[in-house]
């Protein structure tokens, strides 16, 4: 999340032509009826998310790997590599690899693009549970339900946060004491984990709208929470601080 990308994650101040309110469109969380019209066959008019790509820009006031700013696009970019050296379409290696290895009560659907191709930065549907299954293998660095669902390098990995990583973060609007969205939990952002303390393995996966799956393996706790908030910004809505802030302390208090 430090690629320096001329993009904002605003998921209100958008128009018309704005990059992300295209990208959006073509996320499916914008109504495109003009873009459902058009003959991919003849059309040269980018529809889905991979053919969208090329239309993303530097920001020429940024540096590269310098601040954290979360890009839903760079998201995608993993989905692709993922279904680029598996050979399996992104649904397909993660019901495999992952999914299957959970115990899972419920299968679990991801939303697509217009042309069918599945979406790794969002929509992700699960039941509460089976989301919480995820947090336990992440607190048991990786192993659950007698697998290794994922590599215990990769987790204790997610957890380090470096000096430098610990800069991304510092230099981004989370860490302005006097801004909006400033969140006094977060360290730093490392393989889609937002960590909340590097020594103690305290970390959130995060979901607009009031998704959170708060891992804290010092104490062998995980918390899952669903909800269906009036605004998208966790990071700025109150309750969601509270919410962050009630997990800290019920972990804390065990």
């Amino acid at each position: 999340m430090t690629s320096a990308i001329n993009y904002s994650e605003d998921y209100v101040n958008m128009a018309p032509g704005d990059v992300h309110f295209e990208y959006f469109r073509r996320l499916g969380f914008i109504p495109a009826y003009d873009l459902m019209a058009l003959d991919p066959m003849k059309a040269d008019t980018p529809r889905d998310l991979l053919a969208f790509a090329a239309m993303f820009e530097k920001n020429k006031e940024l540096k590269v790997n310098h601040k954290f700013e979360y890009h839903s696009p760079n998201v995608d970019v993993i989905g692709w590599i993922v279904a680029r050296v598996s050979g399996q379409p992104l649904n397909k290696f993660i019901a495999d690899n992952i999914w299957s290895k959970l115990g899972v009560e419920h299968d679990a659907f991801f939303i697509t693009d217009m042309n069918y191709n599945p979406v790794a930065t969002g929509g992700f549907n699960t039941t509460l549970r089976d989301f919480a299954r995820v947090g336990l293998a992440m607190v048991n660095n990786g192993a659950y339900n007698g697998e290794q669902v994922f590599s215990e390098q990769w987790v204790k990995d997610s957890f380090t946060i470096t000096k430098e990583e610990n800069a991304h973060m510092m230099n981004s609007v989370y860490k302005d004491a006097d801004g909006a969205v400033f969140d006094p939990h977060l360290e730093g952002y490392k393989n889609f984990l937002w960590v909340h303390d590097s020594e103690k393995n305290i970390a959130t996966f995060r979901g607009v709208f009031g998704q959170f799956l708060y891992i804290n393996q010092e104490k062998n706790v995980v918390i899952a929470s669903f909800s269906s908030a009036d605004s998208a910004s966790n990071a700025a809505r109150e309750t969601s601080k509270a919410r962050v802030q009630a997990f800290e302390s019920l972990a804390e208090s065990l």
